[in-house]
């Protein structure tokens, strides 16, 4: 058990414990300096949108797909062949990590292969 003494009156910023006497202030500085570090830091660069601050809606619905797929005539924006709703992916133009809304004015309809070359 510590006891904060200076010449047997209570005084702030010394402890006195099993170690001896050991400045409070230090003790506090490191207990803050470890919280702190155990803080997730906060990204750089591309993708430094916090994940809080994302739009909730990470996948576009097959609804929002369907409406990307008649407005691109039932292609793929990518390289162009004619695709299913079950062949297209909801693709953000501006990315998810940056920030960007899983809106119909932020989406286009990729096919799988497109998709995956768009993220290479």
């Amino acid at each position: 058990m510590a006891i904060i003494t200076t010449k047997g009156k209570a005084a702030p910023g010394i402890i006195k414990g099993e170690a001896g006497i050991i400045n409070a202030e230090t003790q506090i500085a490191k207990a803050e300096a470890k919280l702190l570090s155990d803080l997730p830091k906060p990204p750089k660069g591309k993708g430094s949108v916090l994940p809080a601050d994302r739009d909730p809606a990470r996948v576009y619905t097959k609804t929002q797909k369907t409406k990307m797929l008649e407005k691109q005539n039932g292609l793929c924006i990518g390289c162009g062949e004619a695709k299913t709703i079950d062949q297209i992916h909801g693709h953000h133009v501006i990315r998810h990590a940056d920030g960007g809304a899983t809106t119909m004015e932020n989406g286009v309809g990729l096919c799988h292969t497109c998709h995956k070359q768009i993220h290479k």
